[in-house]
């Protein structure tokens, strides 16, 4: 039997590529360290050191953050000259992003506070520097009245603009307006791209001939729950165009890449479908070609100089993430790295097979989700009877499954590799509230009435389940559930809405509507999909709060809460009530920790206890 601690403690996969300025080489991060491999096949990976966010200057040396005394600095490293590291970044200057303009006189940083959640972030200076002495030429303060998430910077090809987003919190309520501001290098002037409120806009890139900016944008101001479109704004007149239509949804954190003749673009995204793909937008028809496909998620591609390959983070669930090279024209990918040889040293962990499944839900949609099978499974070798099967809704709403990947915090996609090397089938369902079904499935809901998506999505996992059983992989005398924070919600929803379920795992979900809105108010979401404010319309919060019905509840439940959740008198309330409705409850509270557990022996505590509250229930009876 794998132990939680072997899990919890995996080396790390590749990630951050970045091509050099002659397109010869990749420098990335894998396991905590930077290194350096050549694009042409068959060369061995480099390693620099310690370190992350590798960039190469346009001379051709790399630099990267590395983390001295509580400060990350800029460091350099050449190996043409076999220098030791230095740092080139001043020692009482903590940096949160950074990047090299075009011309190589000149380094931007964004510094490291300003990369806090912004409700509690204060205002971050933008620092120019001196490439060559590290002096500061010019520090840009954010206005004092605003709290800033700054994202980026993006230099102009001229190296005299910078580009970056910034999450504006607005004042008295808890959603946040994300913009795009322009600064001029030359007088420190700053402009928002467009007009506050206009849509919500995150991660810009320019164009070659530094005309243009393109970017995620929406003109649906619903915060961090906007559906992200691709969008291109042009500097001389101001204008904006959206390029994707319904239903492809971009995230919020990849910067789109310009072709070099600036006619495509080339972004990731989901169309309609769970998993992220790449895809190549033409400017001239406006067609939208995916240059990848399969089961993996790709992320944060980077596009070589020449225009003919993009370098882009494969993430497979059930292994560590790798980096691809993959063509433009979409004739040929590569895998570059070899992450995963480092689970050759750790013998426990069983590679499992998985697919992604389709159904169709209770009004005609169509919806995907993940199933994981247990050792000696897949989908060319199906269980001679049905397995017990845990369901895993993800969390967010405004989210995909599967929810990260092997290896991560124990509350996302590792509790389900845990428990199916167990012999669980695992079933990640999406919903609809994820967003990957469009806008247009979206606004449905809302239209048809207050938090309808509560039930219509509860609709999309119950079909999944459905499916299932229909298929003879899920024994529906043997289901349970599991679901961290939005998909904790679910759990604790369903179990009083359905008997089907024989156990439940629920973490961080809200049971109490009324009391987690009296505790976030004012909050632009909440009141989106209730139809109002919990002090105008408290009717709707109680309706679908899953506290309200505990008393139909009979599934068996183990819930753990954090200090958010305690906080806002969710979970325990919720327990007080199933025990006096006659309903098996365990309750675990762990101290000091938030929505997302952070200790590793908390998370091996949880992954414990979860296995054993599904063997009670789904095994030994």
């Amino acid at each position: 039997m794998i132990q939680p601690e072997t899990l919890l403690n995996l080396p790390q996969g590749a990630s951050q590529p970045q091509f050099s300025p002659d397109d010869s080489r990749i420098a990335y991060v894998e396991n905590g360290g930077v290194w350096v491999i050549t694009v042409a096949a068959g060369g061995a990976p480099v390693s620099v050191g310690p370190g992350a966010n590798p960039q190469w200057h346009p001379d051709g040396w790399l630099s990267y953050l590395r983390e001295t005394d509580g400060m990350t600095r800029v460091w350099r490293y050449d190996h043409l000259a076999e220098e030791q590291p230095t740092s080139v970044s001043p020692e009482d200057l903590s940096v949160g992003s950074y990047a090299w303009s075009p011309d190589g006189l000149t380094l931007a940083v964004l510094e490291g506070r300003a990369m806090q959640r912004p409700q509690v972030a204060k205002p971050g200076a933008i620092w120019l520097l001196d490439a060559a002495t590290g002096e500061t030429r010019r520090r840009i303060d954010p206005p004092p009245e605003r709290q800033l998430l700054l994202g980026g910077p993006a230099w102009s090809p001229d190296s005299q603009q910078i580009a970056w987003s910034a999450a504006v919190v607005v004042e008295g309520r808890r959603a946040e307006n994300r913009e795009i501001r322009v600064l001029s290098v030359a007088d420190g002037t700053i402009r928002t791209v467009l007009p506050v409120g206009a849509c919500q806009a995150s991660l810009p890139s320019w164009r070659a001939d530094g005309e243009a900016l393109a970017f995620a944008a929406t003109p649906h101001p619903y915060g961090y729950h906007a559906f992200y479109s691709l969008a291109t704004w042009n500097r001389r007149d101001a204008s904006l165009q959206y390029r994707t239509r319904d239903p492809f949804v971009l995230p919020a954190r990849s910067a789109p890449l310009w072709s070099p003749d600036g006619q495509t673009i080339f972004i990731t995204g989901n169309n309609g479908t769970i998993t992220r793909q790449v895809y190549a937008v033409s400017l001239a028809d406006g067609t939208v070609k995916p240059l990848t496909s399969g089961i993996s998620n790709h992320k944060t591609p980077v596009l070589s100089s020449d225009g003919r390959w993009l370098a882009s983070v494969v993430e497979p669930p059930d292994q560590l993430s790798e980096i691809f090279l993959v063509a433009t024209d979409g004739s040929e990918t590569r895998q570059l790295t070899n992450a995963n040889r480092q689970l050759e040293s750790v013998p426990a962990v069983e590679r499992l097979e998985m697919e992604v499944v389709r159904w169709t839900s209770i009004d005609g949609l169509e919806i995907e989700g993940l199933l994981l099978y247990p050792p000696g499974f897949g989908p060319d070798r199906p269980p001679p009877s049905p397995l017990p099967t845990i369901v895993d809704p993800h969390g967010g709403p405004k989210d995909v499954t599967p929810r990260r990947m092997l290896g991560d915090n124990a509350l996302h996609y590792t509790t389900l590799h845990f428990l199916a090397a167990q012999g669980y089938l695992c079933f990640s369902p999406d919903y609809r509230s994820s967003g990957v079904y469009g806008w247009d499935a979206y606004q449905q809901m809302l239209s048809a009435g207050h938090d309808n998506n509560t039930r219509l999505d509860s609709a999309d996992i119950m079909t999944g389940v459905d499916f299932l059983v229909a298929a003879g992989l899920a024994d529906p005398a043997r289901l349970g559930i599991r679901g961290h924070s939005a998909g904790g919600q679910f759990a604790n929803w369903l179990i009083t809405q359905t008997n089907r379920f024989a156990a439940a795992v629920s973490v961080e979900g809200p049971t109490d509507l009324i009391a987690a809105a009296k505790a976030t108010a004012p909050n632009d979401i909440a009141e989106l999909e209730y139809g109002g404010s919990v002090e105008d319309v408290p009717e709707n919060y109680r309706a679908y709060s899953p506290l309200t019905y505990a008393t139909q509840a009979r599934t068996p439940l183990l819930l753990f809460e954090g200090e958010p959740m305690k906080r806002m008198e969710q979970g325990k309330p919720f327990c007080d009530a199933l025990t006096a409705a006659g309903v098996e409850v365990e309750y675990v509270y762990y101290e000091g920790e938030g929505h997302a557990f952070r200790k590793l022996e908390n998370q091996a505590d949880y992954l414990r206890r979860t296995l054993a509250w599904f063997d009670r229930h789904l095994r030994d009876t």
